[in-house]
C-alpha cells in the first residue's frame, strides 16, 4: 500500500494530510486536537477563526 497527500478527513479542516490511499485521515493538528472523523465539530482551537475577516474577535 502506498501513501498519498490529501485533505484532511475532517470536513471543516482544510490542512493537508497523508494517509494510505482509499482511506480518509487526520492532519497532525487535528488529530492531536482529539478530532473524530465523522463527528460533528472540530476541536482545534483555531477552528472556525478562518476566513471571517475579524482578527481582533469583535463579531
Amino acid at each position: 500500500m502506498s501513501g498519498e497527500y490529501q485533505f484532511c478527513g475532517y470536513g471543516d479542516c482544510f490542512d493537508i494530510a497523508v494517509g494510505m490511499v482509499g482511506t480518509r485521515s487526520l492532519c497532525g493538528l487535528c488529530d492531536e486536537a482529539g478530532c473524530v472523523i465523522g463527528d460533528s465539530e472540530c476541536q482545534r482551537e483555531d477552528a472556525y477563526d478562518h476566513g471571517r475577516g475579524d482578527e481582533h474577535g469583535t463579531r
